[in-house]
């Protein structure tokens, strides 16, 4: 999952992010972080990626992991509060 988000065909996160492999809550996680080159309208925005304790049904879609975007330099800071209740 963090593969296929980092490297989509459009590059939002430029032609060459890092992939920090973590954990959150004991789960496997991810953190994408954009290369110099990312696109300007992007605003150093950076991913978070988790799988959910449980699949998240939506309507008729399932759903399996979450995604959080924010700005790299606040994403750790907000990841380190984040709960599923």
């Amino acid at each position: 999952m963090c593969r296929n988000e980092a490297f989509h065909p459009l590059e939002p996160y430029g032609s060459n992010p890092q992939i920090v492999n973590t954990t959150h809550l004991g789960d496997v996680a991810c953190i994408i972080y954009p290369s110099d080159d990312q696109p300007p309208e992007m605003n150093h925005q950076a991913a978070f990626i988790t799988a959910y304790p449980e699949p998240i049904l939506i309507n008729e879609d399932t759903y399996n992991y979450f995604i959080l975007w924010a700005d790299q330099d606040y994403l750790k800071e907000i990841t380190s509060e984040l709960k599923f209740l």
